[in-house]
């Protein structure tokens, strides 16, 4: 009997960076509102939260009733949001979730790397928010 090759390895994140938001895309995002909208940027990142959470919740739901197709569209939208503000860590492992899902893996570490990710980036909007200067 030959040989059975292994599987293509899962893609894997390097190490979490020290700020979980990427500060060109804040910039960006700051830039768009300019002076004429202030409020701009503030608003994008209280409905990235409100998305953050709904979109968790769905996540941890589908995988629960072992939906894969509504686990990958759960990691698609959670995927899209994180870009969309900079968290570049949380949009991988959103995506390595969905090709996990996709292969009909195990999604217990991927998950588990998304709650981690997921609650840094949520602590780190809500320190942008304040007006609290970030460290590192």
């Amino acid at each position: 009997m030959g040989r059975m090759s292994s599987p293509a390895p899962l893609p894997v994140p390097g190490p979490a960076p020290l700020d979980p938001l990427d500060a060109r895309t804040l910039r960006q995002l700051k830039d768009l509102g300019g002076d004429d909208d202030p409020e701009f940027l503030p608003s994008v990142l209280r409905s990235f939260l409100a998305h953050l959470g709904t979109a968790v919740a769905d996540l941890d739901a589908a995988v629960g009733r072992r939906d894969s197709a509504a686990v990958k569209r759960a990691a698609h939208s959670l995927k899209g949001g994180a870009g969309n503000v900079g968290a570049k860590t949380l949009a991988a492992l959103c995506a390595a979730v969905e090709h996990v899902a996709l292969a009909g893996g195990d999604l217990a570490r991927p998950l588990a790397d998304v709650h981690a990710e997921a609650t840094r980036v949520r602590a780190r909007v809500d320190a942008e928010l304040l007006g609290i200067p970030r460290r590192g």
